[in-house]
């Protein structure tokens, strides 16, 4: 028995969104309007905070499923959790 079979697809999922997408969405919204309110290029703001993001989504997906792993979920329930929502 693994050590943590009791976490559920909700928990699996929720802890995705709280590790993964809000650190990007805190990435691009902070660059962005820092950028802008330097008066850089709008477009030059978008791509770097986009880029920035893009960078973090990366980095954070893997350190969530590297850590979900760790806690006893096999890869089909996390690629099953993943599909239905």
């Amino acid at each position: 028995m693994q050590k943590h079979e009791s976490l559920s697809s909700f928990k699996i999922i929720l802890y995705g969104q709280i590790m993964v997408n809000l650190p990007v969405v805190l990435i691009i919204g902070l660059v962005l309007a820092g950028i802008v309110y330097l008066q850089t290029g709008r477009i030059l703001a978008a791509l770097i905070s986009v880029g920035g993001g893009w960078y973090i989504w990366g980095v954070t997906l893997n350190r969530w499923k590297n850590r979900t792993l760790s806690h006893g979920v096999s890869h089909l329930r996390l690629y099953k959790s993943g599909k239905k929502v």
